[in-house]
């Protein structure tokens, strides 16, 4: 697989290294190549083409190209791109080549499920803490990751530049501790909450709903079994 002829990929540098704005469709796409190439690296693949990136994630050579190329990353005439120089310039443009700390708040089932996840470590995010305010669990640990007070939680984002927050908690709860992140400087918000959220303009928000994804994956089964 590490060494078909891809043609019409051309040798060029790579590099990433100038941060810019990136369209959505791109920016959604870049975590798919990311997990696709270090699958490749655990195989010891070395080389890749773009016809075979394009193969596996359902997508057309021409799109990979584009993407990588908007990107300032390009390949060599009949090797293709390189898996570990590739991967290493998408870490540099996604802002992941050093590990980005994120705070969740909310240590119930949801927030202590997500901490445990030790995929995020591989991806260049780093879970620097659970926060709660039951004083029951503060101090316990959940993997490595220890439960803080929740009063802790404005000094630990400024002292240790936390720019990543996980909403997990009940949606009453969800706008109060948002204000209280933003106020101590997070910069971005995974709202894990069935709430809508108001943040000012420099903060960005991802909503993550499973119960409304599922809602909307039932009605699809569904709607293909009417048919």
């Amino acid at each position: 697989m590490g060494n078909s002829n891809p043609g019409s990929d051309q040798k060029s540098s790579s590099t990433g290294e100038t941060k810019r704005k990136l369209s959505s469709a791109i920016v959604r796409r870049l975590p798919r190549y990311l997990l696709y190439l270090q699958r490749l690296k655990s195989c010891g693949v070395k080389w890749i083409s773009s016809q075979e990136i394009a193969n596996f994630l359902e997508l057309t050579p021409s799109t990979v190209r584009q993407d990588l190329s908007v990107l300032k990353i390009t390949g060599f005439a009949k090797r293709g791109y390189e898996v570990d120089r590739l991967e290493r310039s998408l870490y540099n443009v996604m802002g992941t080549e050093s590990a980005s700390e994120i705070a969740i708040i909310g240590a119930g089932h949801l927030g202590t499920a997500f901490a445990a996840q030790e995929e995020f470590a591989k991806r260049g995010l780093h879970i620097f803490s659970l926060y709660d305010q039951n004083p029951n669990i503060i101090g316990q640990y959940v993997s490595s990751v220890e439960i803080k007070d929740i009063k802790d939680l404005p000094e630990d984002i400024k002292k240790h530049n936390i720019q990543l927050g996980v909403i997990a908690v009940p949606p009453t709860a969800a706008q109060e501790v948002c204000d209280l992140m933003v106020e101590a400087g997070i910069k971005g918000i995974l709202n894990l909450a069935l709430i809508h959220i108001s943040t000012p303009d420099h903060v960005e928000v991802k909503d993550a709903r499973l119960v409304i994804a599922l809602q909307e994956l039932v009605y699809r089964v569904t709607t293909k079994e009417s048919d």
